[in-house]
């Protein structure tokens, strides 16, 4: 039962585009293929073998859990501009709790590394607790970016 409402978020977060499948095997990492090898029916998998260790990330707010998804993996391992830039993400739910703490999120890189650019220069405008206090211009502001780089980016495609 969990594994299917696992698949069932997974299914809705792609139909809301918020999730991106791996574009080849090869993307997989080993670990990755293992947990999930070790789930599927017939394999002997258990819930025990399955067990994720969260972390509660204070820095982001009260209650954030980093899960093993995409968009935590990468905040976990940013640092200096790049850590803040995903700080200014998630505190302004630009990405959402549940993209960080659903081992399941599954990001391209390309897109974080969109957002995190455009994130970048947000924080050149204007400093993370401006932004963290008008939550609203703050997304407002990252998706007038992000149509105007995928008009451009797709627009140049056709041609």
């Amino acid at each position: 039962q969990q594994q299917q409402q696992a698949s069932e978020r997974l299914v809705e977060q792609l139909r809301l585009g918020s999730a991106v499948p791996k574009s080849s095997p090869s993307d997989v990492s080993r670990e990755q293929s293992a947990s999930a090898l070790s789930m599927e029916a017939g394999t002997g998998g258990t819930e025990e073998d399955h067990h994720v260790e969260q972390h509660v990330e204070h820095s982001l707010g009260p209650n954030i859990v980093l899960g093993k998804g995409s968009w935590a993996a990468s905040y976990r391992q940013a640092r200096g501009i790049r850590r803040d830039s995903l700080k200014l993400l998630c505190t302004c739910g630009i990405v959402t709790s549940r993209e960080l703490s659903d081992d399941l999120t599954v990001i391209s890189e390309e897109h974080i590394e969109e957002c995190v650019l455009i994130a970048e220069e947000m924080l050149k405008t204007w400093p993370l607790d401006v932004w963290a206090k008008q939550p609203g211009e703050a997304k407002k502001f990252f998706e007038a970016k992000l149509t105007s780089l995928y008009q451009r980016k797709f627009g140049e495609q056709r041609q």
